[in-house]
């Protein structure tokens, strides 16, 4: 760990973006995934057991080395806490349980003075359901939102993908942009994205290599069996889809797949190959 930690960290290390710039996304990250009432009541535990002695909390040990493990994770992995939220990760479980240990101690507090002992925990309660309730609908919201950004699912793109290219081995052309893993796990197929003209359809019908997620590419001649056009696209590249429907024939599909793209395929064109 000492030589990642040398290495990484931002000690002498250059780095392509200031302390300040670091800063500002380490927050914004943070106050995104793991929410500010957690990062107040988290600091205001670490503040306040760093001042007494001793700790009577059975799980305080736990707790700090959590926190510190999640801290070195972050310090050795700056560069990669900078461009990706989901690095942060590491430092979920510490946040977790500081933040549920600063509750317990303020109840556990309470319970010496029983006057105030049931006022404390009748507003714990509350507090902790209504922060579930407000990280539940909002996290639901983000992942089920009232309306798509796009027409239609990775999944639905998959089976477009394996639609266009029957076979294992055939390869699918995509009216499509992106680099995400997703897109070669549902399709599981060779792609070649990218097509948004005539010109990019004639240039990459015929090729000598296929896309791979994350923008690589892999050795692969062979003439492409089918394209996908969504249907979302139909307004912006009216001119390539009026060509796809002279040149060549739809592939048959579900009614659920066909509403969502226009699947042609391109070994048995009309007027022979463009």
């Amino acid at each position: 760990m000492v030589p990642l930690f040398k290495g990484r960290s931002a000690l002498g290390v250059k780095a392509p973006f200031t302390a300040r710039q670091w800063l500002a996304t380490a927050m914004a990250f943070n106050r995104t995934q793991h929410t500010l009432p957690i990062l107040i009541a988290s600091g205001v535990w670490l503040v306040t057991t760093s001042i007494r002695r001793h700790d009577s909390q059975p799980a305080a040990t736990i707790a700090r080395i959590l926190i510190a493990w999640g801290a070195l994770h972050v310090l050795v992995s700056r560069q990669g806490v900078f461009i990706h939220q989901w690095w942060w990760s590491p430092l979920t479980p510490g946040l977790a349980v500081t933040a549920a240990l600063l509750i317990d101690s303020i109840v556990t507090t309470a319970e010496r003075h029983r006057r105030y002992a049931s006022i404390v925990r009748a507003l714990a309660l509350v507090l902790v359901v209504a922060f579930t309730a407000w990280t539940s609908v909002t996290s639901y919201r983000q992942l089920f939102p009232p309306r798509r950004p796009i027409a239609f699912s990775t999944r639905d793109l998959g089976d477009a993908i394996r639609a266009a290219a029957p076979e294992p081995s055939d390869v699918a052309l995509l009216v499509w942009s992106g680099i995400d893993a997703q897109v070669w796990f549902y399709g599981d197929r060779p792609v070649r994205t990218d097509v948004w003209s005539v010109a990019d359809l004639q240039r990459r019908l015929r090729g000598d290599s296929v896309d791979l997620m994350f923008a690589y590419e892999q050795p692969w001649r062979a003439k492409a069996t089918g394209i996908v056009f969504p249907r979302m696209y139909r307004r912006d590249l009216n001119e390539l889809r009026a060509y796809l429907q002279r040149q060549y024939p739809l592939v048959p599909v579900a009614t659920n797949l066909a509403e969502e793209f226009d699947i042609f395929d391109l070994r048995h064109p009309f007027i022979g190959p463009p």
